[in-house]
């Protein structure tokens, strides 16, 4: 089967139009949110074409969908009771990138198959979209099963790992296509343009289709009929057609393969965009040549480096009796620390923001937090100056605490308090010289070089910590409690706090997303 994936547009007459020119494109099905205007209906009746509607339960973990049955057997009602008048309403989608991985879920799906079955016309089939190949549990509670592809840079291979897995099941591709830039940049040579689309959807169509040697999809859907309405977690571009129903070429390429008059197609190269200023490592290594500057030409620096790293009893000493309190080069050493963290954060966003599992991730959380971790992972600069900005916070906070704390025991000033809090964080600026090197890998090899930096941070946060603690305990004297009650403001205790107030309040469904970038 054929199709493309669509979102009908509010007016009749244009849905109805574009339902005519997709059957004069070869589409034999188009796929849905739900849809009861027979209206439309009627006009997909007398073109022939199949219907796929997907029932509104997206997103969801098994405790969630288990939740909602009652709400979806409403749903599936009123779509039985419009499909036994069509012949083009054969096929539900019972639940779209749900936690099929967890088998509470299945249990729903099938009580909702077997209404199918029991109550729908002649030919009904069921079927479920899902994030999962290897590790989804419900196959058998289905006819068949829908696979996203969207952006996936081999989609076919998701595909044979579903097949493997799951031989018993009928498995297509439910939405193959990448995203075009706003800009008017044109051709192959400029990543995103419409003609990179359109390569996009001629490769992909092509393995999907022309593959004679293994078992060809069930169906094939291309992402998206059009731009209107917006439909995308970045707002970004699929359409095949303008939102103002302008052809783009690749629509020429599904023409082509779908009607059998074209599977081979030429696009101008265009001439490739000029690669855009390194800031980020300009900013990154222009950073470590200014605390270089710091440290050579400053020979306070250099002592107290040498006591820190080689006798730390006397930089503890040294502090408590305020000999060597350097306020400006300690704020050189927390800024660029900082800056360390940011660029991490950057880096990390720019490698996994277009991961699936990610935005799958992403639009499973609750609106409130979804929408503004969407615009963090769009932009790596916004996210980045958000976490040192905390984080910078939390240390100026852990810092108060400590200064508060000495009208207990020995009393010191804020100045001193930098020593104590700042001068640990130097290895954060060992993670941004590691961060630096990223953009020069490849993307795989970017993303294992990430998580071993986030491991390492995290590892080097914990020792932060407990130095920070020790070297208070030793120059203010002051007990165990106290020093361990100034944790409540500490980046890492803050950062638990954040997390489990926002699981807490927001029920997120950590679970799901634990799920979703683990077992896609």
């Amino acid at each position: 089967v054929q199709g493309v994936v669509w979102t009908p547009p509010a007016s009749v007459e244009q849905a109805s139009r574009d339902l005519r020119a997709m059957a004069a494109d070869g589409v034999q099905a188009v796929r849905t949110p739900l849809v009861l205007d027979e209206r439309l209906i009627r006009v997909a009746d007398t073109l022939g074409l199949q219907w796929y509607q997907d029932l509104p339960l997206a997103y969801l973990p098994a405790e969630a969908l288990q939740d909602t049955l009652s709400f979806a057997r409403v749903q599936l009602d009123q779509w039985l009771a419009v499909a036994g008048r069509h012949a083009s309403l054969r096929h539900v989608g019972l639940t779209r990138l749900s936690d099929t991985s967890d088998p509470r879920a299945c249990a729903v799906l099938r009580e909702l198959h077997a209404a199918v079955q029991d109550r729908g016309p002649p030919g009904s089939r069921t079927y479920y979209v899902t994030p999962f190949t290897r590790a989804d549990a419900c196959a058998s509670t289905v006819d068949g099963v829908l696979l996203d592809g969207r952006s996936m840079a081999y989609p076919m291979q998701r595909l044979r790992a579903w097949q493997a897995a799951h031989p018993d099941t009928p498995a297509g591709l439910g939405a193959v296509g990448t995203w075009v830039r706003a800009d008017t940049l044109r051709g192959l040579l400029v990543p995103h343009s419409p003609e990179a689309q359109a390569r996009y959807i001629e490769q992909h169509l092509g393995y999907a289709l022309s593959d004679t040697v293994q078992a060809p999809p069930a169906s094939v859907f291309a992402y998206r009929w059009s731009d209107n309405p917006p439909n995308d977690l970045y707002a970004r571009s699929y359409g095949l057609h303008a939102a103002d129903g302008t052809p783009r070429p690749a629509s020429e390429v599904v023409a082509g393969f779908y009607t059998g008059t074209q599977t081979v197609f030429a696009f101008p190269g265009g001439t490739a965009p000029q690669e855009a200023a390194p800031w980020l490592t300009l900013v990154g290594w222009g950073l470590v040549g200014l605390l270089a500057i710091v440290y050579f030409r400053g020979p306070r620096f250099q002592n107290m480096a040498s006591r820190y790293f080689g006798g730390h009893n006397f930089y503890q000493e040294s502090v408590r009796e305020g000999r060597e309190v350097l306020t400006g080069s300690m704020l050189t050493v927390v800024g660029s620390a900082l800056v360390g963290l940011a660029v991490l954060t950057i880096v990390t966003v720019r490698s996994v923001q277009d991961l699936p599992a990610v935005l799958w991730s992403v639009q499973a959380l609750p609106a409130s937090i979804g929408d503004t971790a969407a615009m963090l992972l769009q932009s790596g600069w916004q996210a980045g100056a958000v976490l040192a900005a905390v984080y910078g916070i939390s240390l100026v906070l852990w810092m108060g605490g400590v200064v508060g704390m000495g009208r207990y025991t020995t009393s010191i000033s804020g100045g001193q308090a930098l020593m104590l809090v700042g001068a640990p964080q130097w290895p954060l600026l060992l993670v941004m010289v590691g961060a630096l090197t990223v953009p020069s890998l490849s993307a795989e090899m970017a993303r294992a070089v990430v998580s071993w930096l986030w491991i390492a941070t995290g590892a080097a946060m914990l020792w932060m910590t407990g130095r920070i603690l020790a070297d208070v305990m030793a120059v203010m004297r002051l007990p165990a409690v106290l020093a361990l009650a100034s944790l409540v403001v500490s980046p890492l205790f803050m950062a638990a706090w954040v997390g489990l107030y926002l699981v807490a309040w927001y029920d997120m469904p950590v679970r799901f997303i634990m799920h979703l970038l683990t077992r896609t």
